[in-house]
């Protein structure tokens, strides 16, 4: 890269970051896989592109992404590592994932029930963290929903996200709820719950549920047609998803959920498998297993069943302890976890020696990232490591890419 030309070639240099490869472009800015020298890692480069370099709205709405996004941490949203203003040339630096964009994999046809599950458990729980905080994203759509290799999901591009007032740029038409598209409308982060129906709907039937000439056509359906059953499209999708996905895009935000929380839980309730016949009992509802009043001093006796249900047919069944240890023994060290999940591929799936511990606290039953190398979701939901999350009866438990389905009860 030479003098003041903002032409960007891979074998470049910008900074301390040498380009390696080409991602992408999206409306503002180009994406690079890039290398930092210095601290030995590989990042996503996005730079404003030359034609915005001079613009001061666009320039400070995208420092504004990188200001914003540095005050949200959570597993399910991409980190950013820096932001450099250099002369006139503007970048940040992102966490590098492996994967592919929503967009991306929509191409090859539309999802699984169950993928449609977790990917609403991952950019919910993100969606969800950014709500509490008084911001919303603004242009949530498949562009911005990374899939990692490892199973992961992140969120990505608040470069329109603004704190919670009734002054929104509006975001892309497919995706864009009724409120956004009326000018003097309060915007609130039920947009953002719109837009996430959209992109639920594309997700399982491969298509958007407005169409039109242009733009504006778009955007009036948007505002005065109801969009049509996603059974309709794709005949595979059960009734109870449809009618969440229906309440998600109702027109008026009083329709919708009351937050992006109960969509998730709707949603999840309504796309898992039902209860197996060889799971246990459920424990009567509003009743607590209390380890103290069945177990031993040692915690061991337990009379509560747990199982792991794998969608290979494997299926383990844990009883007698209050606390197990999962992960995978290896031939070489004489660790052996409670669980031992070398057997099941551990290792090619991405599950640690100490992965996760399933305990119960309180009379009810958590579980525990142990600082796993490629992380635990619950229910799509990437965990923070070390806090203990609780499980409900059915839910979905990820190890690495090992996937169980949790039943536990008498």
């Amino acid at each position: 890269m030479s003098g003041g030309s903002f032409t960007l070639n891979v074998g470049d240099t910008l900074g301390a970051y040498r380009l390696v490869a080409f991602l992408g472009e999206g409306t503002l800015a180009l994406v690079y896989k890039a290398y930092h020298a210095a601290l030995d890692r590989h990042v996503a480069l996005k730079v404003l592109k030359p034609n915005f370099q001079h613009d001061p709205s666009i320039r400070m709405r995208f420092q504004q992404e990188a200001q914003q996004s540095a005050h949200l941490h959570h597993p399910n949203i991409l980190p950013i590592y820096d932001f450099v203003s250099s002369g006139e040339r503007l970048y940040l630096a992102m966490r590098y994932i492996e994967g592919e964009t929503l967009r991306n994999r929509l191409e090859r046809g539309p999802l699984t029930v169950g993928d449609a599950s977790r990917l609403a458990g991952g950019v919910g729980a993100a969606l969800w963290h950014a709500h509490e905080r008084g911001l919303l994203h603004g242009d949530v759509k498949p562009s911005n929903i990374l899939l990692a290799a490892d199973g992961n999901v992140y969120l990505t591009d608040f470069g329109i996200m603004r704190v919670v007032t009734g002054d929104l740029s509006r975001g892309t038409p497919d995706y864009v709820s009724p409120e956004q598209a009326r000018a003097g409308d309060e915007v609130t982060v039920k947009a953002d719950q719109y837009a996430f129906g959209v992109v639920l709907f594309e997700a399982l039937t491969g298509t958007l549920p407005f169409r039109a000439a242009d733009s504006r056509g778009v955007v009036l359906h948007h505002l005065m047609t109801l969009p049509p059953r996603p059974s309709s499209i794709n005949g595979n999708i059960p009734l109870p998803v449809e009618n969440v996905i229906l309440k998600a895009l109702a027109k008026a935000p009083d329709d919708r959920y009351a937050d992006v929380s109960a969509l998730v839980a709707a949603f999840q309730k309504a796309a898992a498998p039902p209860r197996p016949p060889t799971a246990p009992l459920k424990m009567p509802a509003g009743s607590e297993w209390q380890p103290e009043a069945v177990s031993e001093p040692s915690g061991e006796g337990s009379d509560v069943s747990i199982m792991l249900s794998a969608p290979g047919g494997q299926v383990l069944r844990l009883t007698g302890r209050s606390e197990y240890v999962l992960g995978r023994s290896e031939p070489t060290r004489p660790y052996q976890p409670d669980v031992d999940l070398a057997e099941l591929n551990g290792m090619d799936m991405g599950v640690s020696r100490k992965h996760g511990r399933l305990h119960f606290e309180r009379g009810r039953l958590h579980y525990t990232d142990l600082k796993s190398t490629n992380g635990s979701r619950i229910n799509g939901a990437l965990l923070y490591s070390e806090i203990p999350v609780m499980l409900e009866d059915g839910d979905e438990l990820c190890l690495g890419k090992l996937v169980f389905r949790v039943y536990f009860g008498v």
